[in-house]
């Protein structure tokens, strides 16, 4: 099982946190925090597409509660 190190780098290598958005590092594509509970809008030729039903937002809510644990 990763550790919460492993779990954040592995969330960084695919996502970029950039104020009250996170984007995509494969496409470019933006996800608002309000829209945080829609699975995230990947472009069709990103290779992240084929992982449907991302959550990067409760991604990162979920490592972040856990490390304060």
């Amino acid at each position: 099982m990763p550790d919460r190190q492993e779990k954040l780098q592995d969330w960084n290598r695919r996502w970029r946190f950039i104020g009250e958005l996170i984007r995509c590092t494969a496409c470019g594509q933006d996800q608002l925090y309000r829209d945080s509970r829609v699975p995230f809008p990947h472009k069709a030729n990103c290779p992240e597409f084929e992982h449907k039903g991302q959550l990067p937002w409760l991604d990162l809510e979920v490592i972040l509660r856990r490390s304060l644990e």
